[in-house]
């Protein structure tokens, strides 16, 4: 749900994220990250095999949830993997919406999970806003994941924002088809 108030000379919109309502919320966002993928740096920019096609270390592609059906864009970065953006946040409060997950078809793969992190590098130097790890072998673990990450300590600058995906503890990057799901920039603050 969503609550309105004004307060003097201003105006807030408070914003509780529900997954299951994203659709209702895509009226307060200000960017799909997606939309920037043709200006990120890749990194590394080798591709994860050596097959003509479905190489791509970095992707725009839709990871289904087996367990609900729900079915969610993502920007597929198989791990080890930094996807580095330029953003300009804007002046007003924000935050980003994220929906970190495995693929399911590589939940049986064997590997140890990714750790996801995002952080961000601007004038002041570079900072880690979020990270998890996410492993299969966690039934809690296998469906979409939810990060909301404010980013009112950057208002109003060019950052460069840093989705990274990195092998599990034992650096095992078996199975570590890893993704991005709905990566929107979301106008208001989180609500507690």
């Amino acid at each position: 749900f969503t609550i309105f108030w004004v307060g003097v000379n201003h105006t807030y919109t408070l914003v509780r994220p529900n997954s299951a309502e994203r659709e209702l919320y895509a009226r307060y966002r200000l960017l799909d990250l997606a939309t920037l993928l043709r200006q990120t740096t890749i990194t590394p920019d080798a591709p994860i095999c050596t097959e003509a096609t479905g190489c791509e270390r970095v992707a725009l592609t839709e990871f289904t949830m087996p367990q609900s059906g729900d079915t969610r864009p993502v920007i597929f970065a198989h791990a080890p993997a930094e996807i580095s953006m330029p953003l300009t946040v804007p002046a007003e409060r924000s935050f980003l919406w994220l929906s970190p997950a495995l693929d399911p078809q590589a939940w049986n793969w064997g590997g140890d999970g990714v750790t996801f992190t995002v952080q961000v590098r601007s004038d002041a130097g570079e900072a880690t806003l979020w990270s998890r790890h996410i492993t299969p072998a966690d039934p809690a673990d296998r469906d979409w994941q939810q990060a909301f990450v404010p980013l009112d300590e950057y208002r109003g600058q060019a950052i460069t924002l840093v989705l990274a995906t990195d092998p599990g503890p034992a650096g095992d990057d078996a199975g570590d088809r890893a993704g991005w799901g709905m990566p929107w920039l979301m106008r208001g603050p989180v609500a507690p």
